[in-house]
């Protein structure tokens, strides 16, 4: 481009080559060259303007303005700003042509922008490298007043969840009742940031972007970020989340369910173990007054057969005292289980000596015969599980002597590693089993104290007439076990073990 200094300089040159004729045709042809040059190209200002001035002052359409300041986002479009404000600027440039901290003179035509100004460049050359500009403090209530748009901000927020815009993973944060979201740079690995609990509170760096009509996120503003440094974690997400809380109230709902069971069943259980004493009472009273009452009814009956057959005093008086006996023995038994609460007569040594001499009690003066089978040494038996076979005995020759009209009672212990047996055998009518009629009282005794200490007892009929009792007793009682009664109260079958029953 030719200027008027050349054309002073051409014109000494003319005047040293003593060609006066050719000076005059020189001169034209500068002057001519210059008014082309000042005609074709309009003149460019070299003023540099402030951002600020972009929206203040009126430039006409298509005025081209030159402005400096320093790069706070690189990429496109690229942003930069100065002491007066930030610019959004669009120019066609390579990604690494400059960094964020490169201040810059920018070429362009300015455009005005609802908060700021853009700037659509041309030119844009480097001024000098420096170190980055410090982002503004600014709360998420500044940031959406429009003030701080297009500048390098640095704000706080609470990461309400994650999500995508524009295909680029954004951050939703919530503060000082303002929503605004934290963009990521299109070249981010986001892994980390996907996997930031909601609820987490940020400070995030980069460039305020107020949001424009159409945006799909009713958002204030957004933060344009730079790299990955400038999200920073400073707190994750309290306990108290609407998630958690969710969570506690269904634990807590499930611990009083849970509760509410526990109490339903304990109050079942309680409630059995008081109908269990109240059915260990029956049937201590049954063992003491009722089967004495059959014996005392044997003897009154051997008192009038010797009546009638004419026998001596002696007989008679032998049948009386012994029926007295029975009901001293009675009355003892029963007055003990009143009292006390607990089973009527703690048995020790010879199980096979205690049930003969019972029988012998209940039948002597009649005409059954009691035999007793014995097999070595009588077996070592706990007491809780000899008195209860005591008993089980003690109710099978009373139905005998009672109803069965035998002659001849057996009675049997066989002992075993893991169980005992005790088996009573007689030769007479056996049981009776009639249409609705409904089991005694003293067979279902007899099941509940072998039940009591986990074992059963079964009643058959024997070959050539009359019945076997049986009872299988073993020698550990599992129902003392703390894991089977666990099991058994979580089934809701508290009454199925009583750890504190004694039949």
């Amino acid at each position: 481009m030719w200027t008027f200094k050349r054309s002073v300089r051409l014109r000494a040159t003319l005047q040293s080559t003593a060609l006066r004729p050719a000076r005059i045709s020189a001169r034209f042809l500068v002057l001519l060259q210059c008014g082309i040059a000042a005609t074709a190209q309009p003149s460019v200002p070299e003023r540099v303007v402030p951002i600020a001035s972009l929206r203040t002052e009126q430039f006409p359409s298509g005025t081209r303005v030159i402005v400096q300041g320093v790069i706070t986002r690189a990429g496109l479009p690229l942003y930069l700003q100065d002491r007066s404000g930030g610019l959004e600027v669009m120019a066609e440039l390579p990604g690494s042509a400059f960094q964020i901290g490169d201040e810059v003179r920018v070429t362009g035509v300015p455009a005005l922008t609802r908060y700021s100004s853009s700037l659509q460049a041309d030119g844009i050359r480097l001024v000098h490298a420096r170190i980055p500009d410090p982002p503004v403090a600014i709360t998420p209530g500044m940031g959406a007043s429009g003030e701080y748009d297009r500048l390098l901000i640095d704000t706080e927020g609470v990461l309400q969840r994650t999500l995508f815009v524009e295909g680029r993973p954004a951050l939703l944060l919530h503060a000082d009742h303002q929503s605004f979201l934290a963009q990521m740079p299109e070249q981010y690995d986001s892994a980390a940031h996907l996997a930031l609990r909601p609820g987490s509170r940020l400070r995030v760096h980069g460039v305020c972007v107020m949001s424009e009509e159409g945006f799909p996120y009713p958002v204030a503003f957004r933060v344009l970020l730079r790299s990955a440094q400038d999200v920073t974690l400073l707190e994750g997400p309290p306990f108290w989340t609407r998630e958690h809380l969710l969570w506690v109230c269904v634990a807590a709902l499930f611990i009083a369910y849970a509760v509410f069971l526990f109490l339903r069943r304990f109050e079942r259980w309680r409630f059995g173990l008081i109908l269990d004493e109240r059915t260990r009472l029956a049937h201590d009273l049954h063992d003491t007054l009722a089967q004495s009452f059959a014996g005392i009814a044997f003897q009154l009956q051997a008192i009038r057969s010797a009546v009638r057959r004419k026998e001596s005093d002696g007989d008679i008086d032998q049948h009386v005292e012994l029926a007295i006996g029975m009901v001293s023995h009675s009355h003892e038994d029963a007055r003990r289980s009143i009292a006390m609460l607990k089973p009527a007569q703690s048995f020790d040594g010879d199980l096979l000596r205690q049930l003969s001499e019972q029988a012998e009690m209940l039948t002597r003066g009649g005409d059954i015969r009691v035999e007793v089978v014995t097999s070595g040494e009588p077996p070592r038996i706990e007491p809780a599980v000899q008195n209860a076979l005591l008993r089980i005995g003690h109710e099978a020759i009373t139905n005998t002597v009672r109803h069965a009209s035998a002659s001849l009672v057996t009675i049997s212990l066989r002992d075993t590693q893991e169980s005992i047996f005790l088996t009573i055998t007689d030769n007479g009518r056996g049981l009776e089993r009639r249409p609705g009629k409904t089991r005694g009282f003293g067979l279902s005794g007899m099941e509940a104290r072998a039940a009591s200490c986990g074992g059963s007892v079964t009643i058959t009929p024997a070959a050539g007439g009359g019945c076997t009792v049986e009872a299988m007793l073993p020698h550990h009682n599992p129902r003392k076990d703390l894991r089977h009664w666990l099991i058994l109260l979580l089934k809701g079958q508290p009454h199925a073990f009583r750890p504190f029953k004694s039949l």
